[in-house]
């Protein structure tokens, strides 16, 4: 995205690097590791365009953070591993009305989808219950392969380009599944639920 030129990018996040994450995070480098993480991707960011101004945030999104650290912007990129945070940067999406650009990578599969309040579903249409976040594996439990974070990464940065510029289709109401292993992808559709508690009501 700081590549082709978008004019102002909010990197939030709270983590710190660790080496574990470099196989799978290219923002993120060996001189970077025990550094915060929005300030190493906001410095590469910065290396990368000089002229795009990046924002740093280094906190997490919450219940409590969320209308401050997501409000104001054109296109929400949702790219956590945290299950919790999930839903509430979906409610927020909703509450605020700002579409939300949403992948996930398990091994060797990538799922990304754009929920656009208010005319497509949203992350709960999708996923109604909140699971137990123990019952769910980690990249580093469950491992991922390197490069499937990446190409489904560049895909993601598509759906926002798309959005920005107002060109093609975006993947609203649609679930884009990418197989590393068989290098192929299908799409289904989402459909919005009519009772769901988030976005049920906007209309």
């Amino acid at each position: 995205l700081a590549g082709a030129g978008v004019g102002t990018i909010r990197v939030i996040d709270g983590d710190i690097v660790d080496l574990t994450n470099l196989h799978r995070q290219p923002v993120h480098d060996e001189t970077g590791i025990s550094l915060p993480k929005a300030d190493t991707a906001a410095d590469v960011m910065m290396k990368l365009n000089s002229q795009v101004q990046v924002d740093a945030y280094r906190e997490e999104v919450d219940e409590q953070t969320s209308p401050r650290l997501l409000g104001g912007v054109d296109v929400i990129v949702d790219a956590t591993d945290r299950i919790g945070a999930r839903y509430v940067i979906n409610e927020a999406a909703v509450e605020l009305g700002i579409p939300l650009v949403h992948a996930s990578v398990y091994q060797f599969e990538g799922r990304l989808t754009v929920f656009e309040p208010p005319d497509g579903p949203c992350y709960r249409c999708l996923h109604p219950h909140e699971p137990d976040p123990e019952s769910i594996p980690s990249c580093e439990t469950g491992g991922v392969l390197g490069s499937v974070p990446a190409t489904v990464g560049a895909m993601q940065a598509t759906e926002v380009l798309k959005l920005l510029l107002g060109i093609g289709t975006p993947l609203v109401g649609q679930m884009l599944v990418y197989d590393a292993l068989s290098q192929e992808t299908i799409t289904f559709r989402v459909p919005k639920d009519p009772d769901c508690p988030v976005c049920g009501s906007v209309n």
